[in-house]
């Protein structure tokens, strides 16, 4: 068996250590790429209404998807 120093779990990215800046500021750069889209749309005068759908299917899938994995993982245990 293979020790690895990161593994990708469905796109939550463990350290061998359990260091969490890694996996933070992977999120962090994911979250603030699909901001700038939301913020692009803004800007084109999008109803509000598409703006909040957008928001909710793109870019808070990020974390909740990250508390998800972390949710499972107790479960397993």
């Amino acid at each position: 068996m293979d020790i690895v120093s990161s593994y990708k779990y469905l796109g939550l990215l463990l350290d061998c250590k359990l260091n969490w800046s890694e996996c933070t500021g992977d999120l962090y750069r994911r979250g603030q790429r699909r901001v700038y889209f939301l913020r692009r749309l803004g800007s084109l005068n999008i109803c509000k209404k598409l703006l909040q759908i957008f928001y909710q299917s793109v870019v808070a899938s990020v974390p909740f998807s990250w508390c998800g994995v972390l949710g499972r993982q107790h479960e397993e245990e």
